[in-house]
């Protein structure tokens, strides 16, 4: 099984760019497969550049899970909410997966 999260950050000031964080909990044996697809299908280029104008991807690590995290800072006129629509679409569950 794996768990899927899309969240936003607060912004530091009113006129900052929005700022979403997803989320990916894969089965341990899944881990490397997922952060390659992850890393590959949210970037600043390809499918969604026109949508995110920075991404950093970790690890965070809590006892023997690993969750794997992709900040997204969002381009004009992105909407506030896209991390929340890639999970409501099935976009993230099928990059996760290695399906863009």
């Amino acid at each position: 099984m794996t768990l899927y999260a899309a969240g936003l950050r607060r912004p530091a000031a009113l006129g900052d760019a929005p700022v979403n964080v997803v989320c990916v909990l894969p089965a341990a044996s899944a881990v490397p497969a997922v952060e390659r697809a992850l890393t590959a299908g949210l970037a600043t280029s390809g499918r969604y550049g026109e949508h995110v104008r920075q991404v950093a991807h970790d690890r965070v690590r809590a006892g023997d899970r690993t969750v794997l995290r992709a900040v997204l800072t969002l381009r004009e006129p992105t909407h506030v909410l896209f991390g929340a629509a890639m999970l409501q679409r099935g976009e993230l569950q099928a990059l996760a997966a290695g399906r863009r």
